[in-house]
């Protein structure tokens, strides 16, 4: 049986780093450096690198009944015909909103 592997402990310093490559003016070669020297060996930078990006697939998911929201199927014109899609807003809300 083989043991459990414990995930590995991100820090700010490493999410600080991160930031600074992804925004700012660190590159990829420099982030590396900064990264195994936080966590303790290039094997380590390279597997906690991947961790430290953002990844829409664990954002939040919002319950079909969640009062909060007001979820509809609609239809609007399209270039070639009608569109079909799925619009959410918060409930309770009138006027513009922000979209995505």
């Amino acid at each position: 049986m083989t043991e459990p592997v414990a995930k590995p402990v991100i820090t700010q310093a490493m999410i600080d780093a991160y930031d600074e490559y992804t925004h700012l003016t660190l590159d990829r070669r420099r982030f590396m450096e900064q990264l195994t020297k936080l966590a303790g060996s290039g094997a380590a930078a390279a597997a906690i690198a991947p961790m430290l990006a953002a990844n829409s697939a664990q954002a939040a998911i919002v319950a079909d009944n969640d009062p909060r929201v007001k979820g509809q199927d609609i239809t609007y014109p399209g270039s070639s015909g009608e569109m079909k899609g799925y619009l959410v807003k918060p409930a309770g809300q009138s006027g513009r909103l922000g979209t995505v």
